[in-house]
């Protein structure tokens, strides 16, 4: 697959019940580009496994309000790669009762990923992250870099390293 580009949709699944308005599967298949842009969407999950590369993926410019039960965006990479993966400049990203935006990474270094200047939520008391580290981070190291501006408050921020197997004092 060359490039894969959704643009200026609205999709409207509200009779649809619980479920994502794009799902993007890349099964041991690449494309150069994947980009979702200036559109509306309950939700969105993409893809990548059994050694799939997305070389360039882009999610901006859109309203993306999941329902309940479903991420916002879920990007799942599993034994693939999504190098320079880009969500950034959304209006909006929300979901009533999961996360607004889920990176599940299994075996697979997803390197540059960059999330930043999106509308996330509805929490006006500030946002709260999480990320799990999953697998050894001595092989294949987890960089976390805080690029926030002034007055963005985190409510809370966790680190879960559980399944590394180590306990830490």
């Amino acid at each position: 697959v060359e490039d894969v580009v959704i643009s200026g949709g609205v999709l409207n699944l509200a009779s649809a019940g619980k479920t994502r308005g794009i799902y993007v599967s890349m099964n041991n298949t690449d494309t150069n580009a994947l980009t979702i842009d200036d559109s509306t969407i309950p939700g969105i999950q993409v893809d990548a496994t059994n050694g799939a590369d997305i070389g360039h993926g882009l999610i901006t410019q859109s309203r993306i309000a999941a329902k309940s039960n479903i991420e916002g965006i879920l990007l799942n990479v599993n034994q693939g790669t999504a190098d320079n993966f880009r969500i950034v400049d959304n209006l909006e990203i929300t979901s009533p009762n999961k996360e607004f935006i889920n990176v599940r990474s299994n075996n697979a270094p997803i390197d540059n990923l960059t999330i930043a200047n999106n509308t996330i939520g509805n929490v006006t008391a500030g946002a709260g992250l999480l990320f799990r580290a999953d697998g050894d981070t001595f092989v294949q190291p987890l960089i976390l870099t805080n690029n926030s501006t002034r007055n963005e408050q985190i409510q809370t921020f966790v680190v879960d390293l559980t399944s590394v197997g180590m306990v830490f004092d």
